[in-house]
C-alpha cells in the first residue's frame, strides 16, 4: 500500500511539476534523494542477513544490486554538490559518470546473474516474444538515439561516452525484459518481478531522457523522471519483499 501511494504521489508531482520546471527540479532531486536512502537502508538490511557474500549465487544478485545503487547514489550526489553547492556547472564528461557507469555495469551484472540462475523457468515462446521486443527497441534506439548523437558536433570522446551510456543501458533493458518473461514463464517469488521491473522503467527513464538530450530539449527536471523514480521506489520494493520472504 505504501509502495501505491508513493507511486501515485510521484506521479502526480511530475505531471503537475510541468507547470513549474524550476520548482519541480528542487522537488525531485529532495525525491531522488530519499528513495536511494531508502534503496541503501533496505540493500543494507538485506545484504546484512546474508552476511554480504559473493559465494551464493541468488544473494550475489541482490549484492551486486546493491553496489550499483550504492554507485548510482554517489553519482546523484556529486551532481547535486556541483549544483547546490559549488554552483558551478557539472564537467561532461566528470567523476559523476565514473560512478553512474560503474553503476549501470554492475546493473548488468545483477541481472545476468538473475537470468542465470532462473534460466531454467524461461519458456521457448517468452524466450521468442523476448526476443522480438529487444530486436524491435534495439531498432528505435538506433534510429532515435545513436544517430543523432554521431550528428552532433560534439567531440569524439563525448560521442563515445554518450554511445557508451545507450549501449549499457540498451543491455540492461533487454537484460529487464528477459527477466520479465522468466517470471510469467514459471513460478518465482514477487521479488524477482519487481525487480525486473523496476530496471525495466529505470531504463525507460534514461532512454526519455537521451532522447530528450538528443533533440535539445531536456530540463532540469522533465517527465522523463517519472519512470526513473518509480522503478526506484519498486526497487525498494524488491528488496523488502525478497527480505521478508527469504
Amino acid at each position: 500500500m505504501a509502495t501505491l501511494l508513493s507511486l501515485v504521489a510521484v506521479a502526480v508531482i511530475y505531471l503537475f511539476g510541468q507547470l513549474n520546471l524550476q520548482i519541480l527540479a528542487m522537488i525531485s532531486d529532495a525525491i531522488y534523494q530519499a528513495v536511494y536512502i531508502a534503496l541503501i537502508v533496505s540493500a543494507i538490511t538485506l545484504n546484512n542477513k546474508y552476511g554480504w557474500s559473493f559465494r551464493e549465487k541468488i544473494p550475489r544478485i541482490w549484492l551486486l544490486a546493491s553496489f550499483s545503487i550504492f554507485s548510482a547514489y554517489i553519482a546523484d550526489s556529486t551532481w547535486d554538490i556541483y549544483y547546490y553547492v559549488l554552483r558551478v556547472p557539472l564537467p561532461y564528461p566528470s567523476a559523476a559518470d565514473i560512478f553512474y557507469l560503474l553503476s549501470l555495469i554492475l546493473g548488468v551484472q545483477a541481472l545476468t546473474c538473475y537470468i542465470i540462475v532462473f534460466r531454467y523457468s524461461l519458456s521457448w515462446k517468452a524466450l521468442l516474444l523476448s526476443g522480438v521486443a529487444i530486436l524491435a527497441s534495439g531498432i528505435l534506439i538506433t534510429q532515435f538515439m545513436i544517430y543523432p548523437i554521431l550528428l552532433q558536433p560534439l567531440g569524439d570522446a563525448e560521442k563515445l561516452l554518450g554511445i557508451t551510456y545507450i549501449a549499457i543501458d540498451f543491455t540492461i533493458f533487454s537484460l529487464s525484459i528477459v527477466g520479465l518473461a522468466i517470471f510469467f514463464s514459471g513460478k518465482i517469488g514477487r521479488a524477482w518481478f519487481f525487480l525486473a521491473l523496476s530496471m525495466f522503467l529505470i531504463m525507460v527513464g534514461e532512454f526519455l531522457f537521451l532522447y530528450l538530450l538528443s533533440v535539445g530539449e531536456i530540463a532540469e527536471a522533465s517527465i522523463d523522471d517519472l519512470p526513473a523514480v518509480s522503478g526506484l521506489i519498486l526497487l525498494v520494493l524488491a528488496f523488502n519483499l525478497y527480505r521478508r520472504q527469504a
